[in-house]
């Protein structure tokens, strides 16, 4: 039989093939567990564990111009940029870095037509881009 093995929160931490479940110490039947699921014993059932993600707040200038190459967004970028007043065009082309709370991504959201979930991933994208 197939069982899963559990750490003290309940989290599956192994998925082995057994005799008994009296062979090792904390197996449950585990035929439909997957390693990291968490175990929830009044309904009998695994459950996926959230993962929480944590969005960069500010990426480089680079790395911002790279994830959105690499989403291909740039044609719908360079148009919003065109319709930038002075200052805006400034921050677009001299800043170091883009912050994810700054009032110009907000407005190149709309702009573009995009999520606030679709900048975030723009942002994690960034963030891994070289």
């Amino acid at each position: 039989m197939i069982a899963a093995q559990m750490d003290q929160n309940n989290i599956v931490i192994n998925r082995i093939v057994v005799d008994s479940l009296d062979d090792l110490p904390n197996l449950i039947s585990g035929e439909f567990a997957n390693i990291g699921d968490q175990y929830n014993p009044n309904a009998k059932t695994f459950e996926p564990v959230a993962v929480f993600v944590k969005i960069p707040q500010e990426v480089s200038v680079i790395q911002a111009k790279l994830a959105i190459i690499d989403a291909g967004l740039m044609p719908d970028v360079e148009a919003f940029i065109s319709t930038l007043s002075a200052r805006e065009w400034l921050y677009w082309n001299t800043s170091l870095s883009f912050k994810r709370d700054h009032p110009m991504i907000e407005k190149a959201r709309i702009a573009l037509g995009i999520t606030k979930q679709q900048i975030d991933d723009l942002f994690l994208l960034a963030e891994n881009s070289k």
